[in-house]
């Protein structure tokens, strides 16, 4: 049975996100982020962020695909859950939040 996406007051899925910041990152992880850890979801957070600007090869602005915005939050929740916020490079994405990340990749990248 296929999954029904969340709809919009107009009874669409939105297409588009603003970039995660360490607000909605907490959020997404329901508030429960202890404040020593705060420094540390702030660092994975960024590194997300710019680990997603690497990928895509160009600056993020404005607004993003959700999925996008979703494959963010998931990269930093996993560096903030590892206790590793350096940052990853493409080869250490893991291929679920790259596939999230399908709107912001670059035309000359084909999807396999």
């Amino acid at each position: 049975m296929a999954r029904k996406k969340p709809a919009t007051s107009e009874g669409v899925a939105p297409t588009s996100s603003a970039i995660p910041d360490l607000e909605d990152v907490s959020a997404f992880l329901g508030g429960a982020v202890p404040e020593e850890d705060r420094p540390l979801l702030e660092l994975a957070v960024r590194n997300a962020r710019e680990a997603a600007q690497d990928y895509a090869g160009r600056p993020l602005e404005g607004s993003i695909p959700t999925d996008a915005a979703q494959g963010i939050r998931l990269l930093a929740v996993r560096m903030y859950a590892a206790r590793d916020a350096s940052k990853p490079t493409a080869r250490e994405i893991p291929l679920a939040v790259r596939y999230c990340w399908h709107g912001l990749r670059p035309a000359s990248i084909a999807v396999r």
